[in-house]
């Protein structure tokens, strides 16, 4: 219950945002920058969230997960997957990659005689 005593005019502020929702896309394929290599697993579950109108528009070719070669060589390395949104999703965010972590075999260029 509401009381007003001696003022007869309120001010209120109320705060309102849009409604958030998360999306999971499953199957995303990895790639590699700064070099080639296998990646195993070779694709990621990627989890975004942001606004539910936003998410709705969200397709798969618009998250790229990917990985970083940092080392030169040819063993075997564990990295972590990091996630893009396409231009036009500065809204929504990656919440969560699973596997968070894959393994990167660096492929060298094979030489033709």
């Amino acid at each position: 219950m509401l009381r007003l005593q001696g003022a007869s005019h309120v001010q209120v502020t109320a705060h309102i945002r849009e409604e958030y929702a998360k999306r999971s896309i499953s199957g995303l394929a990895v790639t590699v920058r700064g070099g080639t290599a296998l990646v195993r697993p070779a694709a990621v579950r990627v989890v975004v969230t942001g606004p539910v109108a936003l998410l709705r528009q969200l397709q798969p070719a618009d998250v790229q997960p990917y990985v970083s070669l940092v080392e030169e060589g040819s063993s075997p390395q564990s990295l972590k997957v990091a996630a893009e949104l396409a231009s036009g999703f500065g809204a929504a965010s990656v919440l969560e990659i699973e596997p968070a972590q894959v393994t990167v075999r660096p492929q060298t260029p094979r030489s033709h005689p």
